[in-house]
């Protein structure tokens, strides 16, 4: 597995176009950010968007036209083989969803076209520290947060099953480090978290709310002495191409 460290929007799209696919026909983007990759994309050549919503993006110079009003990420509302590229950007909820819309975004690809999908990736901050990614402090405290993570976003062995068994071939994947901010400040850093900063914080109850953000300034002075606090999440990225 390849890493690369600190993705912003701008480099999310570079990842799109460093793996290979194109992005000059039918695109679809769906998941978090999908407008932001969208932007993105069409400052690289893409058509213009046809249909925009928070989480799901279409864009084509050929007119075509989504069936429903509210798409899913198991229901694009798209024809069959009308599209060229679909991105998913943490768009789906667990393991039969991701095999859902990975059956989806198959049926709507033209043969050849490509899939990139792109998720955190809690497993990978299970194996991480404290300096790496403080929000390791969450789990660590919550061992049942990383449950519920691990079960909410599938890791890249189950992400890779499901693409080859939807129609995905020619698959890579790799690791990406998705920069999130930095603080100069323990309690600018500890009110972020307590506004739901940290994935999973939304999860706990608020007696497991309190404990967290008590104990957090003593751990952060301890990991991060010279009070400069760097926040990032893995993520996991992979590519495939329709059959």
């Amino acid at each position: 597995m390849n890493t690369l460290v600190d993705p912003d929007a701008r480099e999310w799209t570079d990842l799109v176009l460093d793996s290979g696919l194109s992005v000059t026909g039918t695109n679809v983007i769906l998941g978090q950010g999908a407008l932001v990759m969208a932007g993105g994309l069409a400052a690289e050549d893409a058509p213009d968007a046809v249909f925009e919503s928070p989480d799901f993006v279409v864009m084509s110079r050929t007119g075509v036209e989504v069936e429903f009003d509210q798409p899913s990420p198991v229901a694009f509302g798209l024809p069959d083989a009308s599209v060229d590229l679909v991105v998913m950007r943490s768009a789906y909820r667990g393991v039969m969803e991701m095999s859902a819309s990975f059956n989806e975004a198959v049926r709507v690809l033209r043969s050849g076209g490509g899939l990139f999908i792109a998720d955190f990736s809690p497993s990978a901050l299970a194996g991480s520290s404290l300096q790496a990614h403080p929000s390791r402090l969450l789990t660590m405290m919550f061992p049942e947060i990383a449950d519920r993570l691990a079960a909410l976003h599938p890791n890249s062995v189950d992400i890779a099953i499901a693409a080859v068994r939807a129609g995905v071939r020619d698959i890579d994947g790799w690791d990406v480090e998705d920069y999130v901010m930095h603080f100069e400040d323990y309690e600018d850093h500890q009110l972020w978290v307590a506004q739901g900063g940290w994935r999973g914080f939304e999860l706990l109850s608020e007696v497991q709310k309190g404990e967290l953000l008590a104990a957090l300034p003593s751990v952060m002075r301890r990991i991060a002495p010279n009070n400069l606090i760097r926040e990032s999440e893995p993520w996991t990225v992979a590519r495939g191409f329709k059959d």
